[in-house]
């Protein structure tokens, strides 16, 4: 298990809605990790959140653009900005909806890393959401 702060640690959050709480779990680019959730960053400024389980052919099918109907399209080039591996594929799978849900300003503290920010973007929004 690689220490913490190491090269080669690398962190999923998993967001706890009830508890505003980001559980950490520790996954690297590992060969046995064979399921990845990512983020695009696409040339008008959206986010696309995608799962696969092989990211290379995957991006290669996003830059080719081999479905007119597909959401990144119209949205090329597009750019890698996020990716998280798993084991799991249900794991992959939660984790792409979670963030799939999220506003912008929490994709881009995830994209950023930002662990921290995590919860007091998800409490902001709650208390915004109640005031209105």
């Amino acid at each position: 298990m690689p220490e913490a702060g190491s090269p080669r640690q690398n962190r999923r959050a998993h967001y706890d809605k009830n508890s505003l709480k980001v559980i950490f779990n520790v996954f690297i680019n590992d060969p046995f990790m064979r399921y990845a959730v990512y983020i695009l960053e696409c040339h008008n400024g959206a986010y696309y959140v995608g799962m696969t389980n092989n990211l290379e052919r995957r991006l290669s099918e996003h830059h080719e653009g081999l479905d007119p109907k597909s959401y990144t399209f119209n949205r090329r080039p597009v750019k890698l900005v996020f990716q998280e591996y798993f084991q799991n594929v249900n794991h992959a799978i939660d984790f792409e909806k979670q963030i799939k849900g999220w506003r912008r300003e929490k994709k881009e503290a995830l994209i950023a890393r930002n662990w921290d920010l995590l919860p007091e973007l998800a409490k902001n929004y709650s208390l915004k959401s109640k005031e209105d």
